[in-house]
């Protein structure tokens, strides 16, 4: 099985992403996000769900905070939503690896 899911939450504001994606195919699909947060996080994960549809999971983990910052334009104090949303995107990319693995 090849779906992993993967959450983070920022110590700083609180704010919780949890990312679900499904790479069964060999591309990655994201099947759920859900942000207890800011208006910024919710702008990022849609982004980043967006920016992955149809990319291969080692493609897609290389999608950049920085990236999203700049495409975004996310004010200085709106960057640490960028950092929150990738990490939790991420860590679903590995969890569903280490599940192929297995």
């Amino acid at each position: 099985m090849s779906v992993g899911t993967g959450s983070y939450m920022n110590p700083r504001d609180g704010d919780v992403v949890e990312i679900a994606v499904d790479t069964s195919d060999g591309f990655v699909h994201v099947t759920r996000v859900s942000v207890r947060g800011c208006a910024a996080a919710k702008r990022v994960a849609a982004e980043v769900s967006l920016r992955s549809r149809l990319r291969t999971p080692e493609d897609a983990a290389r999608i950049e905070p920085t990236e999203l910052i700049h495409r975004l334009e996310l004010l200085p104090d709106e960057e640490r939503c960028a950092l929150t949303v990738v990490a939790a995107f991420r860590a679903a990319l590995v969890d569903a690896h280490v599940k192929t693995l297995a």
